[in-house]
């Protein structure tokens, strides 16, 4: 699942990128965000849909942190 969400978030921060650069690390905090929501929400629904959605909203925050360091390190060099 991480990798999926890892692969999905890389993809659509290059797509934006060819587009306009500055839009390759807004992708990620884009997803970083909604993801702390979602990791939120998921304490307000009961049962395993809640752990599932912050299960889920854990991963992508962690794919998205790892892809901003990334992005990070590659603009230093």
């Amino acid at each position: 699942m991480f990798t999926v969400i890892l692969i999905l978030l890389i993809l659509i921060s290059y797509l934006t990128s060819r587009r306009k650069p500055v839009l390759k690390s807004v992708v990620p905090l884009m997803s970083g965000l909604i993801s702390i929501i979602g990791i939120v929400v998921s304490l307000f629904i009961e049962a395993w849909t809640g752990m599932a959605i912050g299960i889920i909203s854990l991963t992508a925050l962690i794919a998205s942190l790892i892809l901003i360091k990334v992005i990070e390190t590659i603009r230093k060099n």
